[in-house]
């Protein structure tokens, strides 16, 4: 069932280090692959999760067969993060049998990334450029992406002040409204094929 934090590739509050790697990336995610198999529909959740995590690089990834969305950032302080050349393909919601594919989880919270969406977006800041969605389905009207900036209630983040900064220490980070936030950047991406709606900001 996917349960919290049970994703396939989940990158978790990563710090540091001070000094940037050589590449200049706090973390580089490159040339992976995350595959769902031949199932109709498959049950991994957020095959690419990045989580209070910052100025990274995925670049050159495949999440196929996968549910809710094949790349996503959790809760809208990821910041800097450049998602370069990446592919989603055949999304399906985490919630097949319901027609919207979401709604609210056991605890009455809304449940948010549970949509079928190739790249998922909670916060606004960072780069997004030449990716690609395909065949992101869903049994109901109006709930499957190829891109998607959902920012509702995203209210104060944490942004950290340079890299390697540790958001949990004062004085490394500044508190930002997220809702203020521009995109930084959306250039050359793509959606294609079987796929709902190309973009929603």
């Amino acid at each position: 069932t996917n349960q919290k934090g049970r994703y396939p590739l989940h990158l978790h509050h990563n710090m540091g280090p001070m000094t940037p790697p050589s590449n200049g990336y706090q973390f580089t995610i490159i040339g992976n692959l995350v595959d769902g198999g031949d199932l109709e529909y498959n049950k991994f959740k957020w095959p690419f999760t990045v989580h209070n995590s910052h100025y990274g690089l995925l670049k050159d990834n495949i999440a196929y067969n996968f549910g809710g969305s094949g790349y996503q950032t959790e809760d809208g302080s990821e910041s800097y993060n450049v998602y370069d050349h990446n592919f989603a393909i055949k999304g399906w919601s985490t919630r097949p049998n319901r027609g919207d594919g979401c709604g609210s989880n056991n605890d009455g919270v809304v449940d948010l990334g549970c949509e079928p969406t190739g790249f998922y977006f909670r916060g606004p800041n960072n780069y997004v450029r030449n990716n690609v969605a395909s065949a992101i389905l869903s049994r109901g009207a109006n709930s499957s992406y190829g891109f998607a900036f959902f920012s509702l209630h995203l209210g104060n983040v944490k942004v950290p002040n340079y890299q390697g900064a540790d958001t949990a220490v004062a004085g490394q980070y500044t508190l930002v409204d997220g809702n203020s936030l521009p995109i930084r950047e959306f250039s050359g991406n793509e959606v294609y094929g079987a796929t709902e709606s190309g973009a929603t900001f």
